[in-house]
């Protein structure tokens, strides 16, 4: 098993040897971050976007944080692995950014309303769309995650403070401020936390009865709790089933399942979703913008909201497999070599 295979933040080059289960269930994620961000008409509509809104991002950021401390060692080459990071997740990030900041100065030359841009929320927290904090969130934890892992084996002590420094100013820089996307200190907490307990099982590579049941419970509870509207406790709204447990326990799943395997074909797909879940929202707002200027309406019911996400999923994957086949575009848009 490869030990660098990320959910939204893969190695530059396409590993032979994947875990078949964590990319299905990655792909599904991936179509669900879509599903959340398409319109909803109905009750129904909306449901099922609440409903992948409790597990999807926080399973790429628990995954992806989790590979990334399993690939560590004592002997890890920091400056390698910060420049790793940088080419894999904040060049796409910059690319990206300029990428949405100009399809916001255009709808605001076509609209008429003015747009005033904001340069700090834009390209270091990712305000130019509503789903770019991932990155430079995911860049913050991964250099936290490396800090930590450098001062508890006591090796390269005075790197790994600063590399915790970094990352923790940065988020409380942003809270400070309140920009949109910023990961709630007890959520980072637990998001690092489990990386580091669940990394040894990844190496061990045996699958445990406890914890996929762990896992199940953790998915299944905030789901249940939310939906039914079980407790209306402000304590326990605040400070439990407001943490990522669903996706933790997805992962945990994905981990303790039997393996399964993947016909070859589908490796385009579950090999895009890092550029699917970075161009989704352009094929939308172009969607939408063509639909506004036909005079063309939606009603965004359950069915039409799924067929929209289909078609904007598969028009991503298509996007992204004629950018690999462009050599100067796919480090810049994917961060792959």
């Amino acid at each position: 098993m490869s030990p660098t295979l990320q959910p939204l933040a893969r190695p530059a080059s396409l590993s032979s040897s994947r875990n078949a289960t964590i990319d299905l269930v990655r792909t599904i994620a991936c179509l669900g971050v879509v599903i959340i961000h398409v319109h909803s008409s109905t009750a129904a509509a909306e449901s099922l976007g609440l409903f992948f809104l409790n597990f999807c991002v926080p399973f790429f950021f628990v995954t992806a944080l989790t590979y990334f401390v399993n690939g560590l060692s004592p002997t890890v080459d920091v400056q390698r692995t910060v420049t790793k990071i940088l080419k894999r997740i904040g060049i796409p990030f910059l690319t990206w950014s300029f990428v949405y900041t100009a399809l916001l100065l255009v709808k605001s030359i076509v609209s008429g309303k003015p747009y005033s841009l904001d340069l700090v929320r834009i390209f270091l927290y990712g305000e130019s769309a509503e789903h770019m904090y991932y990155l430079p969130e995911l860049l913050a934890m991964q250099l936290l995650a490396l800090g930590i892992y450098l001062v508890a084996h006591r090796t390269k002590l005075l790197a790994g403070l600063l590399l915790i420094a970094i990352p923790v100013a940065y988020l409380a820089w942003g809270h400070w401020h309140q920009y949109f996307g910023t990961t709630p200190t007890k959520c980072v907490i637990v998001y690092l936390a489990a990386s580091f307990l669940i990394a040894p099982f990844i190496k061990s590579n045996t699958k445990h009865v406890s914890l996929l049941l762990l896992g199940i419970a953790l998915f299944i509870l905030p789901i249940v709790v939310y939906g039914l509207g079980i407790t209306s406790s402000k304590f326990l709204n605040d400070y439990l089933f407001s943490l990522p447990l669903s996706g933790i326990g997805l992962l945990l799943i994905a981990l303790n399942i039997s393996a399964i395997s993947l016909p070859t074909w589908t490796k385009s797909i579950t090999t895009a979703t890092y550029g699917i879940y970075l161009s989704h929202v352009m094929f939308l707002e172009a969607f939408e913008f063509i639909f506004e200027k036909t005079h063309q309406t939606i009603n965004y019911d359950l069915v039409n909201k799924l067929a929209v996400a289909l078609l904007i999923f598969v028009a991503c994957v298509v996007f992204i497999l004629i950018v690999r086949r462009i050599s100067f575009l796919r480090p810049l848009v994917l961060g792959e070599s």
